[in-house]
């Protein structure tokens, strides 16, 4: 892990120096512009009944294009988000446009379960994972477990978890699903603590670099997004949980 925060300051050109970043708030502010977007989104598809309609339609489309889609918009996000000679601008468009359709398709669950109040039942679904966020977030930011040697088990796991979703298509079985819950809940919440290490690591090593304003504002928004994606899976497993 080390080698890794080494090289990543190396790729970026930066001296030593001794400057607070605040990391941690940054990302974390990151971390809700995308929450807040879809509360935004579970907003208007409450109040406004052509906006819930639409939804209503994309909850019937093709859901293999949907997550085609998905995939490409969170592949393009890091893909630029990676490349220093790209404007934060963009990857900041591609962010609020990732958590916009992840809005979509949280929202047409919800619907598709039977939810009146949508932004009600959002707001309440969203209680469990960030009960979870917290305390993993303070037991892998204060590192009083170490994330890095669970790694290789969640790295496995996640192939795991794509073969299970495989499974669960061809044979609906409750079984699988329920195996599935619990293994994706255990990925995740790793993946929480995983992060916030990171992030306290990458914050101390920060201090002992010249890094501009600029520059940590791309970190920063890096381990936000890794954040907001570590949230929202949790919170879907959750009203997957409750469908059920």
């Amino acid at each position: 892990m080390e080698k890794v925060r080494n090289s990543f300051f190396k790729k970026y050109k930066l001296e030593k120096t001794n400057v607070k970043s605040n990391l941690l708030t940054k990302s974390l502010l990151w971390m809700s512009l995308g929450l807040m977007v879809i509360i935004f989104v579970a907003w208007l598809s409450s109040n406004i009944a052509s906006f819930q309609n639409f939804v209503q339609r994309f909850s019937g489309t093709n859901w293999f294009l949907a997550w085609i889609i998905n995939i490409v918009l969170i592949v393009s996000l890091f893909m630029t988000l990676q490349n220093p000679k790209i404007n934060i601008t963009i990857p900041i468009i591609l962010y609020c446009l990732f958590a916009f359709y992840e809005g979509m398709f949280i929202t047409s669950a919800l619907i598709f379960s039977g939810t009146v109040n949508v932004f009600k039942n959002l707001l309440i679904y969203m209680m469990i994972p960030a009960s979870i966020f917290a305390i993993m977030g303070i037991i892998g930011y204060f590192n009083l477990i170490d994330f890095t040697k669970l790694m290789p088990f969640t790295l496995f796991a996640s192939i795991g978890l794509i073969i299970l979703s495989l499974l669960i298509l061809l044979l609906n079985s409750w079984m699988l699903e329920s195996i599935y819950l619990i293994l994706a809940s255990v990925v995740f919440i790793i993946w929480i603590g995983f992060d916030m290490q990171m992030i306290y690591r990458t914050d101390q090593t920060i201090y002992n670099f010249n890094i501009s304003n600029k520059e940590i504002t791309r970190i920063s928004f890096l381990f936000g997004v890794k954040l907001f994606v570590d949230f929202i899976n949790l919170l879907y497993l959750v009203i997957r949980m409750f469908r059920r």
